[in-house]
């Protein structure tokens, strides 16, 4: 019963499910109706035959109290005719059957014990409800005129027991008639209102559910063919931004290295700059020295013209002397012994003479030497101050290159540290995206999971509305969805 339940759609088990309750509630229903009826019309019987028995027994009272015994069992024998009644008897004062109108077929032949027991002591009326019938005990109290009969009796005493049946069968029957009338429009009703309830139920709820199990069917398996290229697509983002975060790892540190290099290449460049400052400062000083050189071998070179003059004159000096001391000789010999002392003089002044010439001309030759090595130096040092000019330009030249090679070398080194920094920032912002688009392949799995499940339980769904119809499959097995990882 249950696996046919568990095969069943929704609105089938819903259904049974109402009906049992609807059944349920139906037969608690009729059975309180029915006691309720049974109880209202067993009062209304039980008060209609306790006046009846009221009727009897004050009917019955004066026979018995005047001990009138046949005029007793001819009223005895008058209530069987009445409808309903079963028995009307006479019990002794000891519980046991005197008279009754079904004679000897009256039953019961003596009171139970118990209930003899309660009626002597009280002295009270006792009702009992059975199933078919009403049956009264009535003690009757001893009176004066029981007393002249009965000499041993007690005024007051029990002096025996009236016993009256009373037949409810027609009220059982009519209470069976009306339990078969509740239950036949119980189960109509059910029918009714299960038949109602399907209506309801296949219009307002598996219908639409069958239409929006189809269309999320439609959307999960669209989602989940998106969820799959979306996965692909997002393994494929990852990879490539892997390969290219490797790719920039290698320009960041091929970078680097350059930038490195280039800042050598700048403090080398600002180091030889300020070596060719200095470079040009010192051939500025060695031209000025060479200027004053140029100067002072012009001034020698004068000065050495000057003194080729002077011998000059010392050699026409010597050479006039040397012509003074010829004449002089000659005029000592002419006068012949007297002039002979005068003559020596001659001789010595005119040898002083010829070797002051001798000298001049000695002088005249270093002198000629001199000038022309004189000469020679100032055109040397007029060759090396213009070389000296030619390096001071070149100097200037070669500074001002260096000084733009430092400057442009700076400028490099800076564009290579922003460019450095710039792929630093391009790598780290390439390393968050492969690491977006890892969590976002895992995101996409997780969702295409979810597809998966989700598929799943529509399937549930459609099974537990349409029933065996539409057996679900197990997760992983349905050939609509990719699988994860696929």
């Amino acid at each position: 019963m249950i696996r046919l339940l568990q095969k069943s759609s929704v609105t089938v088990r819903v259904l049974i499910s109402v009906a049992a309750v609807l059944f349920l509630a139906f037969i608690i229903a009729t059975v309180s109706i029915r006691g309720y009826v049974k109880n209202k019309m067993t009062s209304s019987y039980l008060e209609a035959v306790t006046n009846l028995f009221g009727a009897f027994e004050e009917g019955v009272k004066g026979s018995l109290e005047r001990g009138q015994m046949k005029n007793f069992q001819t009223l005895l024998q008058q209530q069987k005719n009445i409808e309903g009644v079963v028995a009307a008897s006479l019990y002794n004062r000891h519980g046991d059957l005197d008279m009754s109108s079904n004679g000897d077929a009256a039953r019961p032949k003596k009171l139970p014990a118990e209930l003899f027991q309660r009626l002597d002591s009280r002295l009270e009326r006792v009702v009992e409800v059975q199933d078919n019938q009403i049956n009264i005990y009535a003690p009757q109290a001893i009176s004066k005129d029981c007393v002249r009969c009965h000499r041993d009796w007690q005024v007051g005493g029990q002096g025996g027991i009236l016993y009256f049946a009373y037949d409810i069968m027609p009220l059982t029957a009519t209470l069976s008639q009306l339990q078969v009338v509740l239950l036949v429009g119980s189960l109509l009703l059910l029918v009714t209102t299960m038949a109602l309830i399907h209506f309801i139920m296949h219009r307002q709820i598996s219908k639409p559910v069958s239409q929006i199990i189809d269309g999320l069917t439609n959307s999960c398996t669209e989602v989940s063919a998106g969820s799959g290229r979306t996965a692909d697509s997002s393994r494929n983002l990852a990879d490539h931004a892997a390969q290219q975060a490797a790719s920039l790892e290698e320009v960041s540190s091929t970078i680097e290295e350059l930038s490195a290099m280039t800042s050598q290449n700048a403090d080398n460049a600002k180091q030889a700059n300020n070596l060719m400052e200095e470079t040009v400062t010192v051939l500025q000083q060695a031209n000025e020295v060479m200027t004053r050189l140029t100067g002072a071998m012009a001034e020698i070179s004068e000065a050495n013209k000057a003194t080729g003059k002077i011998i000059n004159t010392i050699d026409a000096i010597a050479f006039q002397t040397n012509l003074l001391a010829l004449n002089a000789a000659v005029e000592a010999a002419r006068a012949g012994e007297a002039g002979a002392g005068f003559a020596v003089v001659a001789d010595e002044v005119r040898n002083l003479a010829m070797r002051s010439a001798e000298a001049a001309r000695g002088t005249t030759a270093l002198l000629e030497g001199a000038g022309s090595k004189i000469d020679n130096g100032v055109s040397l040092v007029a060759s090396t101050d213009e070389t000296f000019q030619n390096s001071i330009a070149k100097a200037r030249e070669t500074r001002d290159l260096i000084e733009e090679i430092t400057s442009a070398s700076a400028e490099q080194s800076s564009g290579i540290h922003q460019m450095t920094q710039t792929i630093h920032d391009l790598d780290d912002l390439t390393q968050k995206n492969a690491l977006a688009a890892d969590q976002s392949s895992q995101v996409v799995a997780g969702l295409e999971a979810q597809v998966t499940i989700l598929h799943n339980d529509i399937e549930a769904l459609e099974y537990l509305v349409q029933g065996e119809r539409s057996r679900p499959r197990p997760a992983g097995d349905n050939p609509r969805l990719p699988q994860p990882g696929k």
